[in-house]
C-alpha cells in the first residue's frame, strides 16, 4: 500500500485502487486485488474494507479476464471476513459452553449434598 505523501511513492497503475479513509482522510492506494480486503489505515488504525476497482481508479478499464478476478477476490475478501467472524463466534459459543458445563458440574454437587442431607434425615427401619 501506498500513500500519496511518501516520498517514496510509486506511480499508481491503471489497475491500482485509490481511496480515503472514511476516519481521517488518508489518501490510500493498494492494487486491484486487494478490493474487498479489511485493511488498517496507517495514520487512524480505523479498520476500512478496499472499494471495488471502477473507471474512475484507473484511466483505462481492465480487461474481462481481469474484471473477473478482481471480482472473485473481491467476493473472496468478503468470504475470508464472514469467515473470520463466525469463527471469532464460534470461540465465543465454545467459552459459554465451557461456562454452562462448569455450571452443571456445581449443581450436580449440590444435588448431591441436597440427597445426602434428605437420606441422613430419614433413616432408613
Amino acid at each position: 500500500m501506498n500513500t500519496n505523501d511518501s516520498a517514496d511513492a510509486v506511480e499508481p497503475t491503471v489497475t491500482d485502487i485509490l481511496f480515503e479513509c472514511p476516519q481521517c482522510g488518508k489518501s490510500l492506494e493498494i492494487d486491484a486485488r486487494g478490493a474487498g480486503y479489511l485493511i488498517v489505515c496507517p495514520d487512524c488504525h480505523n479498520e476500512i474494507q478496499v472499494p471495488a476497482w471502477n473507471a474512475e481508479h484507473g484511466s483505462e478499464a481492465p480487461s474481462e479476464d481481469e474484471r473477473h478476478r478482481v471480482e472473485i477476490e473481491e467476493m473472496l475478501g468478503q468470504l475470508q471476513a464472514k469467515i473470520a467472524r463466525l469463527e471469532h463466534q464460534q470461540r465465543l459459543d465454545d467459552q459459554c459452553i465451557k461456562r454452562i458445563g462448569d455450571e452443571l458440574v456445581l449443581i450436580q454437587a449440590a444435588l448431591d449434598r441436597i440427597t445426602e442431607v434428605v437420606e441422613t434425615r430419614n433413616p432408613a427401619s
